[in-house]
């Protein structure tokens, strides 16, 4: 693991698109676009401290795709290609510790 927490993870999250919201969203002049970043920030206050394993999971494998394809369809060149890599420690430090505490299931159970 990197070192970073799940709860830094998501605290890190917030913060950076909160700056971007502030600093680069005004740029695009997008409406659409403050509206898909605040879609993805809404729930991460909830999961800075929050011990569900699947709401962690849900956050990573289907909120956090979403995301990334509502940015990819609205096509803002110099946004939508940045978000991966502005976002890459945090949720690389999610996916660990998601790895980490994943309950093992049976063949019959997946």
């Amino acid at each position: 693991m990197n070192g970073m927490t799940q709860s830094d993870a998501y605290k890190r999250i917030l913060a950076m698109g909160l700056l971007a919201l502030r600093d680069r969203a005004p740029r695009f002049d997008s409406p659409r676009l403050v509206q898909i970043e605040a879609e993805h920030l809404h729930n991460i206050p909830s999961l800075i401290e929050d011990e569900n394993w699947l709401r962690h999971d849900y956050y990573y494998n289907t909120e956090r795709p979403a995301y990334l394809a509502n940015l990819k369809e609205l096509g803002l060149q110099g946004y939508s290609d940045d978000v991966p890599q502005m976002y890459a420690v945090p949720w690389r430090a999610l996916l660990e510790h998601l790895e980490a505490g994943r309950p093992m299931k049976s063949k019959e159970e997946e």
